[in-house]
């Protein structure tokens, strides 16, 4: 699952990346109605991660060996961080389609904050369950973060 995130996440920087070089050298540059389908599709694929995520989380509760403070962690992690992650992203899924981009960087703010709290407290761990799939999430929430901004530019 982690080639495929990263793979899709380095596929949708670099048609950024074609598209603002393009723009630098006198050609077309990306239109609103663009920037906004490359953030839809980006806030969507984070919410996917952050929801995978989540899930390995809850696998990793299943293990009855996994000793306490892992446990603790990745409780929070599933149970607060990334349902806030979770519940920013779909609220910036909302402020797309509704082209109410007011609150929209905050939104991307608050979802990697969540994100970041989850890969601090699994940074403390011995054994952390699921600290690369955070750390893979951040990048994830940047990417998103990134195309929004994008979408807010052209407005």
């Amino acid at each position: 699952m982690n080639k495929r995130a990263d793979a899709i996440v380095f596929l949708l920087a670099m048609a950024v990346v074609v598209i603002v070089v393009d723009a630098c050298d006198g050609e077309r540059a990306l239109d609103a109605g663009e920037a906004t389908v490359f953030a839809v599709a980006a806030t969507k694929y984070a919410k996917e991660s952050y929801e995978s995520t989540m899930e390995a989380a809850f696998r990793a509760l299943q293990n009855a060996s996994l000793p306490g403070d892992e446990r603790a962690a990745c409780a929070a992690c599933r149970d607060t961080y990334y349902a806030q992650a979770r519940s920013s992203t779909v609220a910036a899924m909302n402020l797309l389609a509704e082209c109410s981009l007011g609150q929209l960087g905050g939104e991307y703010a608050a979802a990697a904050d969540a994100i970041k709290a989850c890969r601090d407290t699994q940074s403390k761990l011995q054994s952390p369950a699921i600290y690369g799939l955070a750390v893979s999430d951040l990048m994830v929430a940047a990417r998103a973060s990134g195309l929004g901004e994008l979408v807010i530019a052209k407005q």
